[in-house]
């Protein structure tokens, strides 16, 4: 049993509860615990058990509301107790789950990761910003290798293509041994690792250019550039793609 949950169990049998609507952690005569705020942005409070530090021993207040809501399973290997609205401070019941360190850090707003990404050196599934783990990475490049779309996989692992076209192209996780071959060169479509785009996409932006859309609307649609759109128009790309016309 670790420190965390010893003192966790020996809390509650002491007396403390936790006020789940509002997130607040009560002591024995139903007082309401200000703690503090560490440095890490979470609030924390005191308690007081028998053969503990005299001092006061510290609980996360967020960890023992997830505690109540969820009991032991918030020591299960690889699951973490999230805020969904990222706000460190809301420890209402209803803002705290458990989940995998990815759901955590979907919690977190893109622009934040990546700053958070950009923050530190750390690599791989220890770095701050990380969603995918270094067992996903390796099952999706051997995917990749046998020619399977970025976009079904970013779509199946809940990333952006970025990160999957950035795997394919052995811009991000470098520290994992590609044993496999991946598509490129010759390879056309959708499956080329440069492809932002799939043949279904390519079909409805040539129907909507032949109906009088403009390649700046196409392009913001598709998050691509407007030359990309007009390469399309002229025949310069996707060419084996009928138009349906």
């Amino acid at each position: 049993m670790t420190h965390e949950r010893k003192i966790l169990k020996a809390a509650f049998d002491r007396g403390y509860s936790v006020d789940l609507k509002r997130g607040r952690v009560l002591n024995m005569k139903g007082r309401v615990l200000r703690g503090n705020v560490a440095k890490n942005g979470y609030r924390r409070v005191g308690v007081y058990i028998p053969g503990g530090n005299p001092k006061g021993d510290l609980l996360y207040v967020h960890r023992m509301i997830a505690y109540t809501k969820f009991g032991k399973r918030i020591f299960t290997k690889g699951l973490e107790v999230r805020h969904l609205n990222n706000d460190k401070l809301d420890n209402s019941s209803d803002n705290i789950k458990i989940g995998t360190r990815r759901d955590n850090m979907l919690d977190i707003p893109a622009a934040q990761r990546k700053a958070l990404r950009k923050a530190t050196n750390a690599r791989g599934s220890d770095h701050g910003g990380a969603i995918l783990n270094e067992g996903q990475v390796k099952v999706i490049l051997v995917r990749l290798s046998r020619g399977e779309l970025q976009t079904d996989l970013a779509n199946e692992y809940r990333v952006s293509k970025s990160t999957i076209n950035s795997l394919a192209r052995g811009r991000g996780w470098s520290h994992i041994r590609r044993k496999q071959t991946i598509p490129s060169g010759n390879v056309r479509g959708s499956r080329h690792v440069g492809a932002k785009l799939t043949e279904e996409q390519v079909v409805w932006i040539k129907k909507n250019l032949r109906e009088g859309r403009t390649k700046a609307e196409l392009a913001r649609a598709h998050d691509v550039s407007s030359s990309t759109i007009s390469d399309i128009e002229k025949g310069i790309t996707w060419t084996h793609v009928d138009s349906g016309a």
